[in-house]
């Protein structure tokens, strides 16, 4: 018989428990800093184990001092387990350490938990999983619409309720799926949301500016602002990305939250270089070899963009240190990153390019969200289109309202 009293850290992100002294969490690599640090009693006896947490230390000491006491006695009933139905919470945890963490890209998985603390558990965390009703889960949605949330982010909560459930009624726990088809509920009725892409003009004026003030970002600004790539794919390229021979970017990861992983849509593509990006990342690559043999780094690191110590460019950093700066040194009003995106595609559109080789280039999953965000870019798009319907139309026109007198001459 024992009963034991440790100090445990339980993970914020995965809920894996683990020594205190631990500093990263063992299963999935996130900061300890903000773990629980609470007590544990264990009690194994007999081949029957239990645990519990208690608190504080001299807490636990008293638990433990009693629940000893009553194991001497032969009171056995603390070890017999307890029916308890199982609440959302279980199971979605269940499910976000399981078939989420494996199966999901990392930055999604992330985004899942985040979603569940901070909104849904608060909503439905402590109701048992088979008493969660539809109606619930539309007051639900219609209090995250009164309180101003994001329509995109109220989507995604529902579509992470939606797959918990159906993985629940696969387990036969629930007879049917509460969340499904409850897209109505949140429609978003003010239409699409505009892009801001940067003006030509406005474009030349910010890479001058980050050449000027910001001059060891220059490369990788010019990278976003000529290839369309998304931040984290610019941030995960590798030198053996880029062949400049035949002037092309071979675009295969996304580097987000300190993880490289796949590009969005999950496909890796090749993206064109103009004759300047090929010239300036050609030098950037010079003049890394260089910085690498003065600091001693032993190689040239094999990302291509990378800060003062050698390791991967952090687009927080990025973002709040030099691309808003470098637009307020510009006089430019505030935009995304990924504003240099958008303007990519809307000055090829706006050339005379065309939407199927703008959705290569982007990476987009289907040409239809090409055109949905950038179909009204493409100057003369429409007088094109009834143009060609006066094809073969060769006679000359006349007016034939003058020639049969139905017009009469009107004196000033």
């Amino acid at each position: 018989m024992a009963v034991k009293v440790k100090q445990l850290a339980v993970c914020p992100a995965c809920s894996y428990r683990q020594k205190s002294e631990a500093k990263i969490c063992k299963k999935c690599g996130d900061s300890l800093k903000n773990a629980d640090r609470s007590w544990w009693v264990f009690i194994d006896h007999a081949g029957r184990k239990k645990a519990k947490k208690i608190g504080t230390r001299d807490a636990a000491m008293k638990v433990a001092a009693k629940l000893e006491a009553r194991l001497t006695l032969g009171d056995f009933h603390i070890l017999e387990k307890k029916t308890e139905a199982m609440t959302f919470t279980d199971y979605a945890d269940k499910w976000l350490s399981t078939y989420a963490q494996n199966s999901l890209k990392y930055s999604t998985w992330k985004r899942y938990g985040n979603l569940l603390k901070t909104h849904i558990y608060p909503a439905i965390g402590k109701v048992p999983l088979d008493g969660i009703e539809r109606t619930m889960l539309k007051n639900f949605i219609f209090q995250k619409v009164e309180q101003g949330l994001a329509r995109a982010t109220i989507r995604q909560m529902n579509a992470l309720v939606s797959s918990i459930f159906t993985h629940a009624v696969e387990d036969a726990l629930v007879k049917a799926n509460p969340a499904s088809k409850m897209g109505k509920f949140y429609k978003d009725t003010r239409g699409k949301e505009e892009i801001h892409p940067f003006t030509r003009e406005e474009l030349s004026l910010l890479l001058d500016t980050v050449q000027e003030h910001f001059a060891p970002y220059y490369p990788v600004f010019l990278t976003l602002a000529r290839t369309g790539m998304r931040l984290g794919e610019a941030l995960g390229l590798n030198w053996g990305d880029i062949d400049f021979s035949g002037r092309f970017i071979h675009v295969q990861r996304n580097y987000t939250h300190n993880r490289l992983t796949t590009p969005k849509s999950g496909k890796t593509r090749k993206v064109d270089m103009s004759t300047r990006l090929t010239e300036v990342l050609s030098a950037h690559r010079t003049a890394m070899k260089e910085k690498a043999l003065k600091r001693g780094w032993g190689e040239v690191p094999e990302a291509a963009f990378v800060n003062e110590e050698g390791g991967r460019l952090d687009a927080g950093n990025l973002r709040g240190r030099v691309f808003y700066k470098a637009q307020e040194k510009a006089g430019l009003s505030r935009r995304r990153i990924h504003d240099l995106r958008h303007c990519y595609a809307s000055l090829l559109l706006m050339a005379g390019e065309s939407l199927v080789f703008v959705k290569e280039q982007l990476g987009h999953a289907s040409i239809q969200i090409t055109v949905d965000i950038y179909g009204h870019w493409i100057p003369g798009s429409n007088k094109a289109a009834v143009d060609r319907l006066d094809e073969n139309q060769t006679k000359p026109i006349r007016n034939l309202e003058i020639e049969k007198g139905y017009m009469k001459s009107v004196t000033p």
